[in-house]
């Protein structure tokens, strides 16, 4: 269920998913099948500080939770549902963005700034 989530925030964040309105058109493949969807960082949560990462564009974030409590992660773009520790869910940005996410389980904050650039 966590995979089909995941799969979901993927096609939300990049605008793919699509409706149930019969006059818009159905996505290009091609936009989808450009991503990686390797992740080409990962996003550590432990407890002990709060955290900034970068990322290209069109790429995958991993975000981990290696705490030993649980955390929710959630910013303009993205809610990462409940990570248990162990965790991991993966999340992907498809435009240049600045995203301040907060921790709804704890006093965690951080930014994630998407850039324009191809995933390495």
């Amino acid at each position: 269920m966590r995979r089909v989530a995941a799969v979901a925030a993927v096609l939300v964040a990049l605008g793919t998913l699509p409706s149930c309105a019969d006059d818009e058109p159905l996505p290009d493949a091609e936009d989808v099948s450009s991503i990686d969807l390797t992740p080409s960082a990962t996003l550590v949560i432990d407890g002990s500080a709060d955290v900034d990462i970068e990322i290209p564009a069109r790429s995958v974030l991993a975000i981990r939770n290696d705490d030993d409590e649980a955390h929710r992660l959630v910013g303009d773009a993205f809610d990462t549902g409940l990570l248990e520790p162990g965790d991991e869910t993966h999340v992907t940005f498809a435009e240049p963005a600045t995203i301040e996410w907060r921790d709804r389980s704890g006093d965690l904050t951080g930014t994630i700034t998407v850039v324009e650039g191809a995933s390495s």
